[in-house]
């Protein structure tokens, strides 16, 4: 029996972040979500955006709060 698990953006995040802890290159961390994830792994953007971010020291895995409309109103 083979079980699916859905991943979200900071499971993701979680698994770049512990390549990146590896040491491991971008283009490695790439090749190993796609070996895994295939068309649903992070893209190569996304992937090297993180890293440079962990190399500036961030610590948080979420996605910053962004300006501009709320995604749902409250009524």
């Amino acid at each position: 029996m083979h079980l699916k698990m859905e991943l979200n953006r900071e499971h993701f995040c979680a698994i770049i972040y512990y390549n990146f802890q590896r040491q491991l290159s971008q283009q490695e961390c790439l090749a190993e979500l796609l070996s895994v994830f295939g068309n649903g792994a992070p893209h190569q953007s996304t992937i090297y955006r993180w890293y440079g971010e962990f190399k500036r020291g961030r610590v948080s895995l979420s996605d910053d709060p962004r300006v501009g409309a709320p995604l749902k109103i409250d009524m």
